[in-house]
């Protein structure tokens, strides 16, 4: 901007130094510089006004840039953290699945053993009860025997 401000003032400058030079020759030739002048100087003043606003505009834009930026980023930032809540959930499904394969294979295998186990109890009931016999049969013949 300063230098643009520069630029136009020395510009202004060299057209009034000319205006001077044309006025001194001819005065009603002065007088349409001036009006000449006037004008161009109001419609410098007009735009400098629309690239002052023109600037205003553009810094506005920039803080909202920025401030949208932050949003994403904020919102990037929950999308990520949200993803590893997501992947431990995943995680945890994964070991309640295993956990609950392991629990069904724990409950066959006490199954089957305590099917082993009611078995080799009844085997062992036949056996002692085979024995009980075996052992009045034997105490029978002895006192036959006697």
């Amino acid at each position: 901007r300063e230098k643009q401000e520069k630029k136009d003032r020395k510009e202004r400058e060299k057209v009034e130094k000319k205006q001077r030079k044309e006025a001194a020759k001819n005065p009603s030739r002065y007088e349409e510089l001036v009006s000449n002048l006037c004008s161009v100087q109001s419609q410098l003043e007009t735009e400098k006004q629309t690239v002052l606003e023109r600037d205003g505009l553009i810094h506005k834009l920039a803080e909202e840039k920025c401030s949208l930026q932050e949003e994403l980023d904020q919102a990037n930032q929950t999308v990520l953290e949200r993803d590893g809540l997501i992947h431990k959930v995943l995680e945890r499904d994964g070991l309640i699945q295993k956990l609950a394969e392991e629990k069904c294979f724990l409950e066959e295998e006490l199954k089957r053993r305590l099917q082993k186990e009611k078995r080799e109890q009844e085997e062992a009931a036949e056996a002692d009860k085979r024995g009980r016999e075996e052992t009045q049969k034997l105490q029978k013949e002895r006192e036959d025997l006697q």
